[in-house]
Order: C-alpha cells, then structure tokens, then sequence
C-alpha cells in the first residue's frame, strides 16, 4: 500500500518543473494537477515563500488539529524555522507498532519542486481522511512526517528563470546541506551546518523506518544503497528498491499514453529512464 502512496506523490510531481520554467510551459498532454487536489482553499500551484509557507502550515494545524501536529526541529542560518508537520490520525505521540517516516524537500534552496509538493501531499491527505479509504488506513497505521524545506535561507535568495547555477542552491553560508552529513566508510570534513545538525538531532530522537528526499531540476529517482567501503565495487540489485522506483513510473508512463524518459542531463547508460542506483553516482554525506 506504500507504492500507492509514491503514485500520488510522482503524479505531483510531474505538476511542476524547476524554478526556472514557468507554469506557460507545461507539457500539454499532463493532467490537470487540480485535479488531485480536493480542496483548494489554501493552496495554489504557485510558490511560496517561507512566510506564506508558515501561514499554510499554521492554518492547517490549527483546522485539523486531530490529524497533525507542527513543530520546528530548528532555525536555518538566517532565523527562519524548520517546520515539520506530523499527519497522522496519533499526530503528538509515538505509538508501538505505528511506524514513523519523514519527507524532506528543497534541500537544495533553488529546487522548489520538493517544497511544493510536501504542501501539496499534506492539504491531500488532511482534505482526503475521510473521503478515501487508502489515505484513513494510512493515517491511522503511520505517522508521517513532512519538512516541506530543509533549505529556507536557499530558497529566498532563488530566483526564478536562474536554474542553471548556484543561485539558492546553497545555505547562507555557502555550503551545499546535501553534502553535509557524516559518512559511515569515510570521514566528512566538512563544518557541520545549523541545518543538518538539526536534520542530525531531528532522526537520532525519532526512529524513522523510511524516508524519502525530494529534489528537482530534472526526473530522476535513485535507490539505495549509496556506497561501500570500496567504491570500485557496487552492491548487487535489490528487488524491493527497484520494485518501489520503477513502479509509480509505469503507471505514469501509461496514464493516457504519455511518453516518459530520462532528461538530457540523465541522458547516460547509468541512467535507465531516468533511474539509477544510488551507489553509481557520488556519495551523498
């Protein structure tokens, strides 16, 4: 019942694009995202900034106040929060046998795509528990938590039509938050970020069983596992990994015959319609 869950979350997905494209430039032959949304009160398919990002999250909390809570792991550089939302039908305490999982998103401040559709999952599943069978059971045997940006201070300095670049991709002080975390084989050098220290203290408190980051740019997922001791040798395949990465691409690639492939930045043998296993691209700390 997860990888039903993925379909809904590839299928926003393909809503939007990079910061630098603009919502004229929409393939024609993708549905209408409106669609999957129920209720549209509160969102549009515009971006947010943080203070519109906060305010969404507050409404939210305080209308469903049974189904999420929302906390702040932390401040990014500048002072703005790292919001986190719980949904869940048990959203302020763990329960035994209730597995906890977290999405993260626009870690890379200049790639809104994981932002957005963090907002737009969670006014999903609130608006959806009672009219959908599939998103009531997974409320009620999961906590789900969402940080719609790990990358705040990013995102504010973004600008849209600069996709190519820097720009935003960053932290404030420079440091790229995706390649900021220990490594289990090697040693990380690199000073330790307001950002992923949070992110660090955030899991070391609550055991998450799973866990998805959300990035954009181009249509690509990866897979673990990301590396080994020795980097000359790969891990053999994992049946479930694969199974869950290419499986919501087949129900997108027949959804009125729409034609999927690799972008040209993943245009490589490594890259099979845009997969990859982790371990076969740089080590991510």
């Amino acid at each position: 019942m997860i990888l039903r869950t993925a379909y809904i979350c590839i299928f926003f997905l393909y809503s939007y694009h990079c910061l630098a494209q603009s919502t004229n430039e929409l393939d024609a032959a993708l549905p209408e995202p409106r669609a999957y949304i129920p209720d549209s009160q509160y969102l549009d398919f515009v971006y947010h900034d943080h203070d519109e990002l906060t305010r969404f999250l507050r409404a939210t909390s305080a209308r469903y106040p049974n189904l999420t809570a929302l906390y702040s792991i932390g401040k990014s550089i500048q002072g703005r929060d790292l919001w986190v939302m719980v949904v869940s039908s048990s959203p302020y305490e763990h329960m035994v046998g209730k597995p906890d999982v977290k999405y993260v998103g626009n870690i890379h401040g200049n790639e809104p795509v994981g932002r957005e559709l963090l907002l737009h999952l969670i006014q999903y599943f609130v608006t959806s528990y009672t009219t959908d069978q599939y998103v009531k059971w997974l409320l009620d045997n999961t906590r789900i938590h969402i940080m719609p940006s790990m990358n705040p201070d990013g995102f504010a300095v973004s600008k849209e039509g600069a996709c190519d670049g820097g720009q935003g991709r960053y932290n404030a002080r420079g440091f790229d938050l995706n390649r900021n975390f220990p490594d289990y084989f090697k040693q990380n050098n690199k000073r330790g970020q307001p950002e992923t220290d949070a992110v660090k203290d955030w899991i070391s408190k609550i055991q998450f069983v799973l866990s998805g980051s959300l990035h954009g740019g181009a249509l690509v997922a990866s897979y673990p596992y990301d590396n080994t001791p020795n980097s000359s040798k790969y891990y053999k395949k994992f049946g479930i990994f694969e199974g869950l990465a290419f499986m919501p691409l087949k129900v997108v690639k027949s959804y009125r015959g729409i034609q999927v492939q690799a972008s040209k930045l993943y245009m490589r043998k490594r890259f099979r319609l845009g997969m990859t296993d982790r371990h076969k691209l740089p080590t991510l700390r």
